[in-house]
């Protein structure tokens, strides 16, 4: 079982440090037992934003609890993804979005780190062309 969840953790790794628009990536933590995976990582884009990740994973590859943290280059939150249990009130709970000028958290489905990257880059590519 642990040898799936390395493989888990491996790929997110993998995928963030081959991505073109992402400069740096910085692995916090990255902890790997026979029933659970957790990482915490620090990815940085090509205009200075930066994503926080933070996965935590059963032996099954679900997560348990997770955060996409995304920041502008001067540190104020854009978005932040997650599944912290204190929004009872969103549809799809306890998955939900923070957007930097809302003061609600919106529904939606639980994303990966692929769906994030996606949305951040085009983000990025309407700012630089």
């Amino acid at each position: 079982m642990s040898e799936r969840i390395g493989k888990y953790v491996n790929s997110v790794v993998r995928f963030l440090k081959l991505y073109p628009m992402i400069k740096d990536v910085a692995v916090e933590r990255s902890i790997v037992t026979r029933n659970s995976g957790y990482i915490k990582a620090t990815v940085t884009f090509v205009n200075d934003s930066q994503l926080r990740v933070r996965e935590f994973i059963n032996g099954r590859l679900r997560k348990i609890d997770y955060a996409y943290h995304y920041q502008g280059s001067d540190g104020k939150l854009v978005f932040r993804y997650d599944n912290a249990p204190h929004h009872a009130d969103v549809t799809t709970f306890p998955h939900h979005k923070h957007v930097s000028n809302k003061p609600k958290p919106e529904s939606t489905e639980e994303k990966t780190v692929i769906d994030v990257v996606a949305e951040i880059v085009k983000t990025i590519r309407k700012e630089l062309f």
